[in-house]
C-alpha cells in the first residue's frame, strides 16, 4: 500500500509504502516519518551492513548493522525474538568488545530491527566510510 505522507517543513505531499521509515522530502530534503516526523537525530548516520554478534542471556545472537553513528547502531536480528528495550547486551562488533543498551525494537514476521546505544566506547573510529 503506498502512502500519502506531509512534508511537516514545506507542507507538500510525498508517498511512501512505510509510514514509519525516516525518508528525505523530495522537495526540501527534510528528514521525516508519517508516524515520528522530523527526525531529531543530533548524529549522522552512515549505512553500513557487517555482521555484528551479541549476547543476551546466555543465548548467542547474530545480526547485521544496518547503520552506524558516533553513539550506536541499528541492526537487523534474523528472528523474531523481542529484546526488552532498557536490557544491556555484549556485543562483539569487528575487533571490538561492546556494551550496548537496547533502546528500541520494531518486530517484523521473521526478524527484528533494534537500536543500540554503545554505552563503553567512543564509536567515532568505526563511523569511518571505506
Amino acid at each position: 500500500m503506498i502512502l500519502r505522507l506531509t512534508c511537516p517543513e514545506c507542507n507538500k505531499d510525498s508517498f511512501s509504502s512505510s509510514v514509519e521509515a525516516f525518508k528525505p522530502c523530495p522537495y526540501c530534503g527534510i528528514v521525516f516519518s508519517g508516524k515520528f516526523g522530523t527526525d531529531r537525530r543530533k548524529e549522522k548516520r552512515i549505512e553500513k551492513e557487517d555482521d555484528v554478534f551479541f549476547l543476551y542471556k546466555g543465548k548467542n545472537l547474530d545480526a547485521k548493522t544496518l547503520n552506524i553513528s558516533k553513539s550506536g547502531f541499528t541492526i537487523k536480528i534474523n528472528q523474531s525474538d523481542i529484546l526488552p528495550i532498557g536490557d544491556i547486551v555484549e556485543v562483539k562488533y569487528g575487533n571490538d568488545d561492546l556494551r550496548a543498551r537496547i533502546m528500541w525494537v520494531m518486530r517484523k514476521d521473521d526478524f527484528a530491527l533494534t537500536g543500540l546505544k554503545i554505552l563503553n566506547y567512543d564509536f567515532k573510529a568505526q563511523n569511518q566510510t571505506t
